[in-house]
């Protein structure tokens, strides 16, 4: 479990987490105490916990409950997953088009290249490659006029023309 937890780095908004370390009282006592994990050291497998008065030590990683570094992997994974999912910024140096292909003269896995180049040879085969926006395909597709029948839809970004 260590291991995993020091394999990557650990995501943002996951530290500080509660954690419990196993020690013993004055009378011998086994006993758990509350820490806030401020930092994880994964070359060394060490952390720096913080005690309820605000006091940071160094501690191994070990000396954690392993119920808690279950649970701090368990919410790096959360959040490593969420930011996956999440959608990148757009690229301000490129657009998104939609092309439409007919299926007479192309397979649904044409590469964009041969998309890209039948369109730019600007030939008078029929049915031919249309460049459109986005927004212009979502209209045609919720007034009805899109050909799905005849036609394959593919996103491209292409940089922008100025």
């Amino acid at each position: 479990m260590i291991q995993l937890l020091c394999s990557s780095t650990v995501p943002c908004g996951v530290l500080p987490h509660t954690v419990f370390v196993e020690e013993v009282d004055n009378e011998g006592t086994p006993t758990y105490t509350k820490y806030s994990l401020v930092s994880i050291n994964r070359v060394e497998q060490t952390c720096v916990l913080s005690n309820q008065k605000k006091n940071e030590e160094i501690f191994n990683l070990s000396d954690i409950n392993i119920d808690w570094l279950a649970a701090i992997l368990d919410r790096c994974n959360k959040v490593k997953f969420q930011k996956e999912r999440e959608f990148p910024e757009p690229d301000s140096k490129k657009e998104l088009w939609a092309f439409l292909f007919p299926f007479k003269r192309f397979q649904r896995n044409t590469p964009d290249s041969k998309i890209l180049a039948d369109y730019e040879k600007q030939n008078t085969d029929e049915p031919e490659v249309e460049k459109i926006t986005p927004d212009k395909l979502a209209e045609r597709i919720n007034d009805d006029m899109f050909n799905d029948q005849e036609y394959y839809i593919r996103f491209i970004e292409l940089p922008k023309t100025v």
